[in-house]
């Protein structure tokens, strides 16, 4: 019997229907250390004050090389036993959680997770008022110490966005 190349990622989510929440220091219900295929859409989770890229795996039909593609960054193309797997799978995937392909690409395209959590530097979202939107209704303050020392605050005196949405201006730290 072959196993499809996406079985361990499909266990995963099948794990996180039933009610299993993904933590850092416990991403998954299987071992991360693993010789199976890792085909799939993930999320690295980060310490607490930094962002969680997305990430995704998957095989080059009718070849012996996968895709790794982690963040905005340009798909690697790898053989499938090359250093470039074995170094993803024993580092960043130690702390990647399974997440829907729909969750993976809102990562990928907004800058959010759909919890609200960024999935890249903040200093790379340009989307001032979806940053105000998703500070302001999650109110998560693990989001807003990411951004101490990176974002200006304009209140009353300064410029808003409708909505009383307060207006965000970030600057890289000097």
């Amino acid at each position: 019997m072959t196993v499809s190349v996406w079985t361990y990622y499909l266990n995963e989510i099948s794990a996180i229907d039933a009610g299993f929440v993904p933590t850092r220091d416990n991403p998954g219900i299987q071992r991360r250390d693993t010789d199976q295929p890792i085909d799939g859409f993930w999320r690295v989770m980060g310490a607490k004050t930094k962002h969680d890229l997305p990430a995704a795996v998957w095989r080059q039909e009718g070849h012996d090389h996968v895709v790794i593609q982690i963040g905005r960054q340009q798909p690697m193309v790898v053989h499938e036993s090359g250093p470039e797997v074995m170094k993803f799978i024993g580092g960043s995937f130690v702390s990647c959680a399974a997440v829907r392909k729909a969750d993976w690409d809102m990562a990928l395209a907004s800058g959010f997770w759909p919890d609200g959590r960024p999935s890249r530097d903040v200093i790379e979202i340009t989307d001032y008022r979806e940053l105000a939107l998703h500070l302001l209704s999650n109110n998560d303050a693990d989001l807003i110490t990411l951004l101490r020392g990176k974002v200006k605050w304009y209140g009353q005196a300064g410029k808003q966005l409708p909505g009383a949405l307060y207006h965000i201006n970030i600057e890289a730290k000097k």
